[in-house]
Formats: structure tokens, C-alpha cells, sequence
């Protein structure tokens, strides 16, 4: 999968507070950021790359014909368009209700222990948290995150399942 740190840079509005990249051997990588908007209101970004597989089954589900054949036709004269540019995405926000936005509220107030112990496992994926806090505090774990780390596996689980409706097995902590 595409891994460049340019390719997570993407614009979200208000004051950012959280920052999980979620990557996967075997799915296509995905990130969220979870901003604090100027009403108070915590919105959620999300986006992930979208394979040439998912967007050819986008174009055969195309209405407008126009536009199903301009994309078809670049995908033939240029068949390995994916190969030589950044893969296609969308951002994609959602407000958190209140509950949601609690399980933020948390995190950042009483933030993560640093000294635990971290197990790893073999099934592929990694979650890279960057808490905004008066410093920012970044975390890394591969497949299982620990045990004192339930708050973030709370909100992990919230952003995969409610929010962005993935692949539990995929994306989701243990």
C-alpha cells in the first residue's frame, strides 16, 4: 500500500486534537484526524486509499456516461496510472455526537500511559496515534494494544465501526 507521509497530509478544519493513521498489510491504509471546530463541536476526517479494483467497480456503477467513459478510457490508455501517481482518496467528516466526543475528551485530559508494555502480534496492521495535548505525544502498536490503553482502544473501535463502517478484523484494536 502507499505509505508516503505526504499522501496523510490532508486539510481539516478547526484545532487539531488526535491524529491515528491505521496501517495494514493487507487493506488499504486509512487515517483520521479529529479536529475542535470554532462552535466547540468535535468533527472527524477520515480518508483511505482507494485501490484500482474499488474504482473500477465505482466507474461500472456509474449513471452518467460521460463521465464512466472518460474514466474507462484513461484506465486503458494509461493502465498503470495507479503505478506512477498517489492512489485516488476522498475525505470524508462526520460531527461526533456527544457521547463520541467524550471518549476524545478523555484521552486528551488524562492522555496515555508511556510505560507499559506492548505486545505485538502478526496480523499485519499498526496504529500510530498523535495526541495534540501542550506537547504533542505520539504512540505506536502493532495489532494488540495494551491492556492500559483501553481508552484508546475505545475510540479506535468507535472511529472504525461508527464512523467510518470498516473492516473490524482489518482496522479494529484487540
Amino acid at each position: 500500500m502507499y505509505r508516503s507521509g505526504i499522501w496523510f497530509d490532508f486539510p481539516a478544519d478547526g484545532e487539531l486534537l488526535v491524529s491515528l493513521k491505521i496501517t495494514s498489510s493487507f487493506v488499504p491504509d486509512v487515517q483520521f484526524k479529529i479536529t475542535r471546530m470554532r462552535d466547540a463541536a468535535y468533527r472527524v476526517y477520515w480518508r483511505a486509499e482507494i485501490s484500482r479494483e474499488t474504482l473500477e467497480k465505482v466507474v461500472d456503477e456509474m449513471h452518467d456516461e460521460y463521465s464512466r467513459a472518460a474514466v474507462v478510457r484513461l484506465l486503458k490508455v494509461y493502465p498503470d496510472y495507479f503505478a506512477n501517481t498517489e492512489p485516488t482518496v476522498l475525505v470524508n467528516s462526520v460531527l461526533l455526537d456527544p457521547i463520541q466526543a467524550t471518549l476524545v475528551d478523555d484521552l486528551l485530559q488524562n492522555g496515555l500511559a508511556q510505560d507499559v508494555g506492548r505486545p505485538s502480534g502478526l496480523d499485519g496492521h499498526s496504529f500510530e496515534l498523535t495526541l495534540y495535548r501542550q506537547e504533542p505525544e505520539q504512540f505506536r502498536c502493532w495489532c494488540y494494544l495494551p491492556a492500559e490503553w483501553e481508552k484508546l482502544k475505545r475510540l479506535i473501535n468507535m472511529l472504525v465501526n461508527d464512523i467510518a463502517e470498516l473492516d473490524f478484523v482489518h482496522y479494529g484494536a484487540n
